[in-house]
Parts: structure tokens; C-alpha cells; sequence
């Protein structure tokens, strides 16, 4: 990950100034990149060396990928409890998962995992200082970084919760969203790869 960091240009400060991280060249970055499949090496040129001009290129990739995924076809959010069948009907809103929301799927993925989303407590360290003490931060458990939360998708999509955990969250986390962790695992390894040569 630290040949990937050095492309960064807004990288995280370390915990303190004692720890130096690790730098490696950027045309040995370049070269663990065009080993990558084309993919993965445009989404760490977009996540790691901020280049705005593979940002279509990485959400054209995940919105092909949502399209192959298997989703329900619809389903209609419950009406209240003891209404008749035909207030349910009136009160029922039908969710397709078509087009548009695949397109809204994909950038949401997009933007979730390639922005830095920084814990706000620790300023991403996993680590804080209190009385010359360091601590482990409370706030993301160590990872520096804080998730999105489930209402915050939801409000992005503009679907209900039910709708949400019914149609989208299981897709969307392990296709979707599990499609840039396979891209990160590659962009990691071809830089091991580096390292062993």
C-alpha cells in the first residue's frame, strides 16, 4: 500500500513524526500498474494518484458489473397493518432495480470506496495521543477510516430502508462494492510482486 500512497499527493500525515513511511519509486508504481488488468490499474490511478480522467472508465466498469448482477425484480414496499387490499394498493410504491438506480448503484460504490472517508476523531491514524499516552481510536476501532452509513445510501439512492435491505445491500456489498476490494487486493499484490523482484 505505501507504493500506491506515494502517488497520492494529499497522503495522511503519520501518527508523529518518528515514523517515516516507506517510499517507493513512482516508475516502480507505474510498472506494478500496467501489470494489473486494465481495471484495477484505472482505479489506482483514480484512487491513489487522483486522476479525474479515469473516473468514467472506473464507474463504466462497475456499472457493467451491475448490470450482470442476478437483482430482484421488484417488490412492493408494505402498506400499513390492518389496512384493506385496496388502500395497500393505493399506499404501495413499486421498486425496479432498472437502469437509472444501477447507474445511482455504481456511483454510489464509486464514490464510497475511493473517497478517503477519513475518521473525523483521529484524522485517519487509528491512533490518538492523550496526556503523551496513544490510544487506539475509539470512534473506527483502530482503521482510521469511519463507513458509510446504510441511511446515508439510502438518502443517496432515494429509496426507503426496507427497500434498501431487500433489493440493493446484499448485492451491492458483495458484488458491487467487493468488486474495488478485489481491485485494491490486485493493485497490492502486483506491488508485492515489486518488492520480491
Amino acid at each position: 500500500m505505501a507504493g500506491l500512497e506515494s502517488l497520492k499527493s494529499l497522503t495522511i500525515p503519520p501518527p508523529y513524526a518518528s515514523i517515516l513511511s516507506p517510499r517507493i519509486p513512482w516508475e516502480d508504481v507505474c510498472m506494478a500498474l500496467g501489470k494489473c488488468s486494465n481495471d484495477a490499474s484505472n482505479y489506482g490511478r483514480l484512487k491513489y494518484a487522483l486522476d479525474d480522467e479515469c473516473y468514467s472508465r472506473v464507474w463504466n466498469s462497475l456499472f457493467q458489473i451491475a448490470l450482470k448482477v442476478k437483482w430482484p425484480a421488484s417488490i412492493r414496499s408494505k402498506g400499513g397493518i390492518g389496512d384493506t387490499r385496496k388502500s395497500k394498493e393505493k399506499t404501495s410504491r413499486k421498486t425496479q432495480v432498472d437502469k437509472p438506480l444501477l447507474s445511482k448503484i455504481s456511483l454510489l460504490a464509486l464514490n464510497e470506496s475511493v473517497s478517503p472517508s477519513c475518521c473525523p476523531s483521529c484524522s485517519g491514524r487509528g491512533k490518538i495521543f492523550l496526556q503523551d499516552k496513544l490510544f487506539e481510536c475509539s470512534l473506527c476501532q483502530g482503521i482510521g477510516r469511519k463507513a458509510i452509513s446504510d441511511r446515508v445510501r439510502i438518502d443517496f439512492l432515494g429509496i426507503s430502508h426496507w427497500q434498501f435491505k431487500k433489493l440493493i445491500d446484499y448485492n451491492y456489498h458483495n458484488f458491487i462494492l467487493g468488486k474495488t476490494y478485489e481491485w485494491e487486493r490486485e493493485l497490492i499484490n502486483a506491488l508485492r510482486r515489486l518488492d520480491e523482484e
